[in-house]
């Protein structure tokens, strides 16, 4: 027997199911991508504010130089009268007797003082003698220096360079000239570079890398990491404690203050402070939980839909094997009994015993077809009218036999159709018909189209 067909229920809540995992699926693709979209977003606010925090750190730095270590030394020349007085060179210890403890902690770090001529690139030094290299290198390069970044109105500048081995900074002035039409005449300091170490961190107090309101009031140290290199890239300075450079910017102070570059990293952590709510923690672990969860769920049903049809199949077959194997005899005694019903007996005792044997026929299909009923294809309430399939039951058996039906009394007759695997009885009374066809019980109706054919008799009640 062809198993039966999946119900069409079945069918969609297995759709149904696949496409609730489906839905699952993108749901968790979309938090997933919600959660990239969050976390780039407070990357980049983090990035920005490092950004505003080197150039603030640019920015500080330059004033600090200026003001604590360049513009002293313009005032100590001038107090000195170096700038009139070709004769005169103080030495850096000198220079540094009238100054304030910081200015004067900048220019005791100074090898030597010099004064160039522009013109004539005559070069005077006090205090330690430079190389050669060095003193080429001076007369190269502060006349280039002197026009490209040299602003008159400012009277100072910086420049930092590797000579020799060494790193050097160089802080000049161009001395006024004692008479008019006199050549221009540069007086400065070459001091080590990391005397300009305490200018980094000054002031941070008065002037933070980012303003409090955001910070929350983070004290300096715990705020990031901080390195300055030369223009060439050799570093000069950088913090106690480096963080990892996760959220870090670049920047570089105003060539007239060397032209340093300066480089800041927030510390990872800083972003809860800084960013409202955080950086977003990644949620893919969860979600895959809820995503694996919910596909096992789903394989569960399926597979518990799948033991569901199969039982059904089982069910199926095993009441059609009954089916057939109780109509079969049945059908056989109910046929005997209405034969002798027929007259064709010889006593009225087995008259008797005829009837007994039909009743009880007719009352044992009845209770096969209960058995049945659970795979009969109609229910009660779908039965077709009786006394139709009566007349469709008859004319049948009129072409297949060559008899008329004309002489049967039609209300008080049935007729039987024995034909293996087939029984049809339709009884002109009324009674309800049934047929076994492929040992699977069905109504009889007359739309039916039952390929049967064998004996038929009619028997009257």
């Amino acid at each position: 027997m062809a198993p039966p067909r999946r119900s069409p229920r079945a069918v969609l809540i297995s759709v149904l199911l696949v496409l609730a995992l489906g839905l699952a699926g993108l749901l968790a693709f979309n938090a997933q991508a919600t959660f990239r979209d969050h976390r780039a977003t407070a990357e980049r606010v983090l990035r920005d504010y490092a950004r505003l925090a080197a150039a603030r750190f640019a920015q500080r730095t330059a004033n600090n130089l200026y003001y604590m270590a360049c513009w002293p030394v313009v005032e100590a020349f001038t107090r000195s009268g170096a700038a009139a007085r070709p004769d005169r060179l103080p030495t850096p210890a000198a220079l540094a007797a009238d100054l304030d403890s910081v200015p004067a902690a900048f220019v005791r770090h100074a090898r030597f003082a010099f004064r160039l001529s522009v013109a004539s690139g005559q070069l005077v030094t006090a205090g330690a003698a430079p190389s050669a290299a060095v003193r080429r290198w001076l007369r190269d390069t502060l006349p280039l220096h002197l026009e490209a970044v040299y602003m008159k109105e400012e009277h100072v500048a910086a420049l930092v360079d590797s000579v020799d081995g060494a790193s050097r900074l160089v802080v000049y002035t161009l001395a006024k000239p004692a008479s008019p039409g006199a050549a221009a005449t540069l007086l400065g300091i070459e001091v080590d570079p990391r005397a300009m170490a305490p200018f980094y961190t000054m002031s941070s107090e008065k002037f933070p890398l980012l303003p409090r309101p955001l910070t929350g009031g983070v004290i300096y140290d715990s705020l990031g990491s901080l390195e300055v290199t030369e223009p060439a890239g050799r570093e000069l300075y950088h913090s106690p404690v480096r963080y990892h450079p996760m959220f870090t910017a670049r920047d570089s102070v105003e060539p007239m203050m060397a032209g340093l570059h300066v480089q800041v990293t927030l510390r990872p952590d800083i972003a809860d402070k800084l960013v409202i709510g955080g950086l977003p923690r990644s949620r893919l672990p969860f979600v895959l939980g809820v995503l694996l969860l919910t596909a096992g769920l789903i394989v569960t049903a399926l597979v518990q839909l799948r033991r569901e049809y199969d039982l059904a199949r089982l069910r199926t077959d095993f009441v059609s094997g009954v089916s057939h194997e109780l109509r079969t005899p049945l059908a056989q005694i109910r046929m005997f009994g209405e034969t002798l019903l027929l007259g064709r007996v010889r006593s009225e005792a087995e008259t008797s015993a005829s009837r007994r044997r039909s009743g009880s026929s007719q009352r044992r299909p009845s209770s096969a077809e209960r058995s049945s009923s659970g795979s009969c294809a109609y229910v009660a309430s779908r039965r077709p009218n009786p006394r139709s399939s009566t007349r469709w039951a008859l004319s049948y058996w009129s072409q297949k036999s060559g008899r008329t039906t004309s002489g049967l009394p039609k209300w008080k007759h049935s007729v039987t159709v024995l034909l293996p695997p087939c029984v049809i009885t339709a009884s002109t009374s009324g009674s309800t018909l049934t047929c076994g066809r492929n040992s699977a019980p069905t109504m009889l109706s007359a739309s039916s189209k039952l390929p049967c054919c064998g004996p038929f008799e009619t028997t009257k009640r």
